[in-house]
């Protein structure tokens, strides 16, 4: 799995006890879509962009994108049709140059993350794993708007995050 991680232009790092520009934060989101792309169905060489901003610039893409006018944790926008991990992959679908196949972009609210961290009670960096591991879920497919895929995401998630960051 390549990551490709890049931080809005005007990046502030929100007052916490956690650097998101770090070395480790990076490590961690690897460590997250690593091990989520292991417990899916086999996509071999998949590359997601993950893009770290502040609550008033993914307010703005979320109004531009979905019409929803406010800010939120994390953002996904699949390349790919799949439906609970599995679909097809076209060779056309992966980069000519690298080969690899763009699963589709992650943004997150570093904001937000602080945030609700606080909120749940648990460390930044459980929140951070958690966001970035649900934007992956939803770049393979996976949906939370009826009751029983909420429960078949969420389970996933937990799975994927055993180990990683738990509760």
């Amino acid at each position: 799995m390549r990551v490709e991680l890049e931080f809005a232009e005007n990046f502030t790092n929100p007052e916490c006890d956690f650097d998101f520009t770090s070395v480790k934060c990076k490590e961690l989101i690897e460590k997250v879509l690593t091990k989520g792309e292991e417990m899916l169905p086999a996509i071999e060489g998949q590359q997601v962009f993950i893009f770290i901003t502040d609550d008033e610039e993914i307010h703005s893409i979320n109004k531009e994108q979905r019409d929803v006018d406010r800010a939120t944790d994390v953002l996904s926008f699949p390349m790919l049709e799949h439906k609970d991990g599995v679909g097809e992959v076209d060779p056309l679908d992966r980069d000519p140059e690298t080969g690899l196949l763009l699963l589709g972009d992650i943004i997150l609210s570093a904001e937000r993350a602080v945030e609700q961290a606080k909120e749940y009670g648990h460390s930044i960096e459980r929140e951070l794993c958690f966001l970035i591991c649900h934007g992956f879920l939803h770049l393979r497919g996976f949906d939370h708007i009826e009751p029983e895929d909420e429960k078949v995401m969420m389970s996933k998630a937990e799975e994927i995050l055993k180990g990683i960051a738990e509760r």
